[in-house]
């Protein structure tokens, strides 16, 4: 999840361009629209989290009371938030700074 954050990230810096990264809860899916899915080769980026070889589960996602955060063309996300993941027994919440828009596991 931390890199996925950070690849929207870069991707809107570089390109001078706002990106959206956008998680469906009930899919436990993370999602880059038009950034371009290098197994599948469709259009969007997706990390499919309850597929091998993570078979996690969002809990929850928040970023300022929706769960699409969009970096602007600085790579500034317009919400800090968090995202909370669970795999077996672990539980970990990533946590996205508003100010700098990196992102870090606690």
């Amino acid at each position: 999840v931390v890199s996925d954050l950070d690849h929207a990230r870069t991707k809107a810096a570089s390109s001078s361009q706002s990106w959206v990264f956008n998680i469906d809860l009930a899919k436990d899916e993370l999602i880059i629209p038009g950034a371009g899915d290098l197994d599948t080769g469709t259009s969007d980026y997706v990390v499919r989290l309850a597929e091998a070889p993570y078979e996690a589960k969002i809990v929850s996602a928040n970023f300022g009371g929706g769960v699409a955060v969009t970096f602007d063309g600085f790579g500034v996300p317009d919400n800090g938030g968090s995202v909370v993941v669970k795999a077996g027994g672990e539980q970990r919440t990533i946590t996205l700074d508003a100010q700098s828009g990196k992102a870090s596991v606690q």
